[in-house]
């Protein structure tokens, strides 16, 4: 038969269109959670931060930030999808957005509303009084009684544009206001072993300190929203001080894989969040009341995914989608329904069957958001992991024989094919990421941020592969290069490009939204 990794798209096309999947989905009644970033920009410049989020460079310009449709969009969404917990957070700074998240607190149907922040708007006591003021008024008005829960990150990262003040102007703020805690509360945020907390606690008229770490516990009564460790600080003022520790994640977009074992700190903190905070199944949220919800992502272009459930070739987003249609495509897609019905050990353990390297970089990189694109970004992987997941579904009786005989010729082959003649045809195919790059225009600084992350061993290739990889480079530039050590990418903005790499706006139909990207 004719290798169906030599063009995978075709065939996973295919597949997705005949919507395989026939038996009873998992039925999501319960309250859910999403991780809402409304602007990629910030300008606090934390050292450790992912995004590297800058101050706003261009404006008005929906791959960067939400617009006030795209607000009112997942206001409707958050009806829709029943979200119960919403986590505003970034990319950038969300509480630079004043107007956005008054709006998110106003009118969004949701129990709890967890803005993280900086504090860098907390410069001034008075305006930082009057924000928090603007905050709870608009809580007020929610109908649905939601709790808002400032949560500021104290870290020393954070401290090194923006010192403790900020940090202190927002706890003096709630020590003199008489707000109703079921309205609106404070929390701390900090990584262990970090001694700014210790600096912040100083300044403070310290009561009690609860000595007793509690430990993967929830910080709601409605879902399983673990904090990895949290301790209880009462001041004297009467207020009560949450502060939650956690790791500080290692991630970086493009990790030297050379040598693997440089990578194994950052690897561990990953894989630790996932075992024991994500419970190795990050897509599904348990309820207390024994009903089960899913975890949302939702990106500053309005990409939407299940959380690390992001794949390239069914990208959805909340401008030109329902939330109907978001959910059904993540039901009804083998590859989506596998990892929100069995997990994250599951889903490697096939990977790994063909791609260990992609394992490997997606842990390296770190991203949570992004780690079912990074995971799946070459085309042949996602194929051979849809059909692999149609196997044992067949094996487990929940695709019925029956169904069979309903299927196209080309996707029955395939199906039966054995494991280990699909695993035959997978590495004997002529498809490649290369082949993947080739198909889009040339640019230069694309290619030069490709070919390192080829140089870093991101891609399993061999030599010829690679070969090709420069000859086509070559082909349109002067300066030709001899091998992968003579490439020199362009730094600047060199971390927002690879970002952008992951997490591309969506392409829409509508022109409406295609003619605001620029």
């Amino acid at each position: 038969m004719i290798n169906p990794f030599n063009n995978p798209q075709y065939y996973r096309k295919k597949i997705l269109e005949w919507k395989l999947l026939s038996f009873p989905k998992i039925n999501f009644t319960g309250k859910s959670l999403a991780c809402l970033f409304i602007t990629r920009f910030c300008g606090v410049g934390c050292p450790f931060c992912f995004f590297k989020s800058a101050p706003s460079w261009r404006k008005n310009n929906i791959q960067d930030e939400f617009n006030n449709e795209g607000i009112n969009k997942f206001i409707k969404f958050a009806r829709s999808a029943n979200i119960g917990y919403l986590l505003l957070s970034g990319g950038g700074e969300p509480l630079n957005k004043k107007k956005t998240v008054l709006k998110i607190i106003e009118e969004s149907p949701i129990d709890r509303i967890v803005l993280v922040t900086s504090g860098n708007w907390a410069k001034y006591q008075n305006n930082t009084t009057k924000y928090i003021d603007q905050i709870y008024d608009s809580a007020l008005k929610n109908k649905n009684n939601t709790h808002v829960v400032i949560r500021v990150s104290v870290s020393k990262y954070h401290a090194i544009n923006l010192g403790i003040d900020c940090a202190l102007n927002i706890i003096k703020t709630f020590e003199i206001k008489d707000y109703n805690e079921k309205i609106i509360s404070l929390q701390i945020k900090t990584f262990k072993n970090d001694n700014t907390l210790k600096k912040l606690l100083s300044k403070l008229r310290i009561e009690s300190i609860n000595e007793t770490t509690q430990k993967l516990i929830s910080d709601n009564s409605i879902l399983e929203k673990i904090i990895p460790e949290k301790v209880t600080i009462k001041l004297q003022s009467g207020l009560i001080l949450k502060i939650g520790l956690s790791e500080v994640f290692e991630s970086t977009n493009n990790p030297d894989l050379r040598d693997p074992l440089k990578c194994q700190s950052g690897i561990k903190i990953f894989n630790n969040d996932l075992k024991y905070s994500e419970k190795q199944n990050p897509s599904i949220i348990k309820n207390y009341d024994e009903t089960y919800g899913l975890d949302w992502s939702i990106n500053y272009n309005g990409n939407i995914s299940i959380w690390q459930n992001q794949v390239r070739d069914t990208y959805k987003n909340l401008y030109e989608d329902s939330y109907q249609e978001i959910l059904q495509t993540y039901l009804e897609d083998p590859l989506t329904y596998s990892f929100i019905h069995k997990g994250n050990n599951y889903r490697n353990k096939i990977i790994n069957e063909v791609n260990p390297q992609a394992v490997l970089r997606a842990s390296a990189i770190g991203l949570r958001d992004a780690m079912g694109a990074i995971l799946f970004e070459e085309e042949k992987t996602r194929l051979y992991y849809t059909i692999r997941v149609l196997h044992d579904y067949l094996n487990e009786n929940l695709i019925t024989k029956n169904n069979l005989i309903y299927w196209p010729k080309d996707l029955l082959s395939l199906v039966k094919l054995s494991p280990k003649e699909l695993k035959y045809f997978y590495n004997y195919s002529n498809h490649n990421i290369i082949i993947q790059q080739k198909e889009k225009p040339f640019n230069k600084t694309e290619w030069q941020d490709f070919l390192e992350l080829i140089k870093f061993q991101h891609y399993q290739l061999n030599n010829n592969e690679i070969k090709s990889a420069i000859d086509y480079y070559n082909k349109f530039v002067d300066q030709k290069i001899n091998s992968l050590n003579d490439i020199k990418t362009i730094e600047k903005n060199k971390t927002r490009r690879l970002i952008d790499r992951l997490m591309y706006i969506k392409k829409f139909e509508n022109c409406e939204y295609n003619c605001n990207l620029n």
